[in-house]
């Protein structure tokens, strides 16, 4: 078990059940799912290269599953940084808003699944990390 420091993440694990008829795994609201779903987004078809998201919500906490092959999410909130891989369905990563998440070194074969307490709110991302950081390091003192 990968051992979280930054507050506001977690590791979820899914229960997982198989046979010869091959796996389920299964995610419920209040179970394995902190918040109820609003919004599903898919990434997939994207390049070992590429980086996505690169931002910090204000008010959106998503959960991120790895459907198929792997990536790695790079985690910070102002003070801490944290990298996680996801590989495989049955594990995915809880992230609370005011947190800066990278997605990166994606497998060929990746499809991620990302599951929002919120619909879409154009105005919610924070895409400049130097001003990211001075929200962050500011409500610190608070």
């Amino acid at each position: 078990m990968i051992k979280t420091k930054i507050k506001n993440i977690s590791l979820i694990n899914l229960r997982s059940f198989s046979d010869v008829r091959g796996s389920l795994s299964v995610a419920e609201i209040k179970k394995e799912l902190p918040f109820a779903v609003k919004r599903v987004f898919f990434i997939h078809n994207v390049k070992k290269s590429a980086e996505r998201a690169c931002h910090a919500s204000k008010v959106q906490r998503e959960v991120l599953f790895c459907l198929n092959g792997s990536f790695k999410v790079d985690i910070d909130d102002g003070f801490n940084k944290q990298m996680i891989v996801l590989a495989g369905p049955a594990r995915g990563l809880y992230i609370g808003k005011n947190l800066w998440r990278r997605l990166y070194d994606f497998s060929k074969d990746c499809i991620i699944l990302a599951l929002c307490d919120t619909e879409y709110i154009a105005n919610d991302h924070i895409t400049d990390y130097k001003e990211f950081l001075k929200i962050a390091r500011k409500k610190n003192k608070q």
